[in-house]
This record gives structure tokens, sequence and C-alpha cells, in this order.
């Protein structure tokens, strides 16, 4: 599998290139470690993307939260133990 496609998007007219926000959105695409993508647009224009992992190291829940600025975290537990969870990092342009 080619991990460096051709980025140029081909139009009737000629080419078009990508903007910054466009980019970014394809850099987390690539990033194998995210399993969910959220593109917010407002009036067109892109404001944030919403990536979602999974954190599988044990880690203290506080040190998960000071990991990033805007994030949500989906904590799910069985019989009093931590079993899942999920962060959804927000990066806004």
């Amino acid at each position: 599998m080619n991990n460096s496609p051709n980025l140029t998007i081909t139009e009737k007219k000629g080419e078009c290139e990508l903007t910054s926000e466009e980019e970014k959105i394809l850099e987390a695409l690539r990033n194998e470690k995210f399993s969910n993508y959220k593109v917010v647009k407002r009036n067109g224009i892109i404001e944030m993307i919403e990536c979602t992992e999974r954190i599988v190291e044990k880690k203290r829940i506080v040190s998960i939260l000071s990991e990033h600025n805007f994030q949500n975290l989906e904590i799910k537990t069985a019989n009093g133990k931590v079993v899942l969870i999920n962060r959804t990092i927000k990066t806004k342009f």
C-alpha cells in the first residue's frame, strides 16, 4: 500500500491545491492511532477536526486529561475496573 499518494486534485479547468486545513485533515487520516474522524464546517469553511483514539496503555486519568487542551473522554468500566478509554481530540483551525 502506497502511503504517499498524489495529493493534487484535478478538475476540468486544471489543478487545485489543497488548503492548509485540508493538508492537516489528510495528515490526521494517515495517523493509524485514530479510528474515527469528524470534520466540522461552518458556512463552507473547515472549522475543526475531531479524531478519536482508543487508549490502550494503563494511565492515570489525570495524566490523560493533561495531554490535550480540547478533548472528550469516554470511560467504560466493568466490575469496578476500567475496560475502555476512548479519547476524542479536537483541533480547531
